[in-house]
């Protein structure tokens, strides 16, 4: 059998967010594919810029900096790896730019590439035509097959592209053990988490004004993740006094789970999102949640269906947010169910091993003169 040589251009932690986490489960679960030989170029900005430093004038500068570096290294690849396929991901802006040059350089190699769309804007950016989509399409054009995440972005590029460009692959979860259960609360106290970057567009302000607005009687609210200590401060102040909140920061990745496992309640109320590992975290571990009708969000939840996996509303709407969150503190019978059903769609949908293996067969049709062998691997 000859191997395939795999060249993938992603991002690894820090910081913990849902790319970085992806390339840690890809390349942890390649490990046990001998029929693949992997070359990964990190393409994280934690060495020029922080989690929440979002000016466009630095991440032009120290992006086309970091840029010039990874296509260095990208052409040693290429000259001396001799990758059979490349396979890149992007979260889109002004990444696109970099985007067009590595997917150039692999139509100059001759190499097959997959261009990996890892955010929910398509459709906004479809109907705006501005820079940002200019930048995506020609990335698009270039690209031999692309991956969607979310079935509202397959079908904003439906017609765009041809259809057998276009495909739509989930993000995924191994599927740990569930969580751990009331026995291990102490004096009684419940507990909302929220996990994830800790600013603005992340809806914390939002999560502010609705923890406000519920009885917090035997119920504390946990906010996790990286961000300026400024804008925790500037979040905090929003609390009442009596409130119960905690800032934890940025926490270990195992710390992170044991958060999720011991959380009565998740809650997500981002502004945008794209197919966010922390829904699937909070699915796995079978928490009930509570999240922005945004991204893939709404399909991950099975919204407006007979058999929801969690409540879903509204973006920037505090009353509604705060109506979700005192429906479930106060039904525990449903936190329940929800969890389990949430659990299950992991183990049927997202799950690494299913997702990842329909991941090898986009890999193998591009470049079938090196396709890696596919056993029959059982599904959790």
């Amino acid at each position: 059998m000859i191997p395939l040589k795999l060249l993938l251009v992603s991002p690894i932690p820090p910081p913990n967010g849902g790319i970085p986490k992806w390339t840690l489960m890809l390349t942890t679960w390649l490990e046990n594919r001998p029929g693949i030989l992997l070359r990964l170029v990190n393409t994280s900005p934690h060495y020029w810029r922080g989690v929440a430093d979002l000016g466009i004038p630095r991440r032009l500068v120290g992006g086309s900096v970091q840029g010039l570096l990874i296509t260095w290294r990208l052409l040693v690849h290429f000259l001396v790896f001799r990758p059979d396929i490349i396979h890149v991901t992007t979260a889109g802006s002004l990444a696109g730019m970099r985007d067009i040059l590595f997917l150039s350089l692999s139509r100059l190699f001759g190499v097959p590439s997959v261009y990996h769309i890892r955010f929910g804007r398509i459709p906004e950016l479809v109907k705006a035509k501005n820079w940002e989509w200019r930048l995506l399409h020609r990335a698009i054009r270039l690209a031999g097959k692309v991956i969607v995440i979310d079935e509202a972005t397959q079908a904003a590029l439906k017609g765009l592209i041809p259809a057998d460009k276009l495909v739509l692959l989930p993000n995924c979860i191994p599927l740990k053990p569930p969580r751990l259960g009331p026995a291990n609360q102490l004096n009684g106290t419940k507990k909302i988490l929220f996990l994830g970057w800790v600013i603005a567009y992340k809806g914390i302000g939002e999560l502010m004004e609705a923890w406000n607005m519920v009885d917090q009687n035997c119920w504390e609210l946990t906010l996790a993740g990286p961000g300026h200590s400024s804008y925790r401060q500037e979040a905090a102040k929003l609390a009442k006094r009596s409130a119960r909140v905690r800032f934890l920061g940025d926490v270990p990745q195992c710390d992170a789970w044991k958060l999720m496992q011991q959380a009565d309640i998740f809650v997500l109320p981002s502004h945008t999102e794209g197919f966010p590992n922390v829904i699937l975290e909070a699915m796995a571990a079978g928490t009930a949640i509570v999240a922005s009708r945004v991204g893939a969000i709404p399909e991950m939840l099975n919204d407006k269906t007979q058999r929801p996996c969690g409540l879903v509303v509204e973006p920037k709407n505090s009353r509604a947010l705060a109506e979700a969150l005192r429906r479930l503190m106060d039904d525990a019978p449903l936190r329940a169910e929800l969890g389990q059903r949430a659990r299950e769609k992991v183990a049927s949908h997202y799950e690494t091993d299913v997702v990842f293996r329909k991941l090898l067969k986009i890999w193998s049709a591009l470049s079938p003169q090196s396709a890696p062998v596919l056993p029959e691997t059982p599904v959790v």
